[in-house]
């Protein structure tokens, strides 16, 4: 397994969550693994308000196989309850995307993506 966590903290209001975001996705990247060959993937926190869902603070957004990014709104009310309540599943439906979205010979078209968000979402019920 190798998985690479990265806070950017270009802007210095992420620096105080960097202990949090990487206690709970290495807790995180720990169940997955069980269930799921994760290996070769960066996963990159960074601010970003308008990248979030905005009643949560943070969002999150499969890139390719090696990469998942997820923005962090500092700002928001509660941030740190809403990383403990909600970043584990969205770390676990954005590593699903990892293996699932590369497999060979599969057509993209709105049929696979509906299922492959349904999948990666059951895949989050499942490990949390």
């Amino acid at each position: 397994m190798n998985i690479q966590i990265h806070v950017l903290q270009a802007d210095k209001r992420i620096i105080p969550l960097k202990n949090l975001l990487i206690e709970l996705t290495n807790e995180t990247v720990k169940k997955i693994v069980k269930y799921i060959p994760i290996n070769n993937v960066d996963i990159i926190f960074y601010t970003n308000k308008t990248g979030t869902i905005e009643h949560l603070g943070i969002g999150g957004r499969y890139i390719s196989k090696n990469l998942i990014m997820i923005p962090i709104n500092p700002d928001y009310k509660d941030i740190e309850l809403s990383l403990n309540k909600n970043l584990k599943s969205t770390l676990a439906h954005e590593l699903y995307h990892t293996i699932r979205n590369f497999i060979p010979g599969q057509k993209r078209n709105l049929l696979n993506a509906i299922i492959n968000e349904g999948l990666a979402d059951h895949f989050d019920i499942e490990i949390n």
